[in-house]
């Protein structure tokens, strides 16, 4: 089972296509060479793996307009690169 809980990354909102929102991790974040940013976000997930499913992280790129951040949290410390 991959680690879900790992305090050191802060917390970040997803917001899905329809509206819906689920709370993730914030890996890293990245402004890319046209401009946009997008953010490396886990989300912990159901997984099947050998027949047994269990909690697991899914880790995905997305654009700055489907995270937020969650008030309180700091963001110092996540790596941040600017092309």
């Amino acid at each position: 089972m991959t680690d879900i809980s790992n305090p050191e990354l802060p917390p970040i909102t997803v917001v899905l296509l329809d509206g819906q929102e689920l709370r993730g991790r914030l890996h890293e974040r990245e402004q890319t060479r046209r401009g946009p940013w997008t953010h490396c976000v886990g989300l912990a997930l159901w997984a099947t793996k050998n027949g047994t499913t269990e909690p697991a992280e899914h880790v995905v790129w997305l654009p700055a307009d489907q995270v937020r951040p969650v008030d309180g949290s700091s963001y110092d410390a996540v790596p941040t690169r600017a092309h």
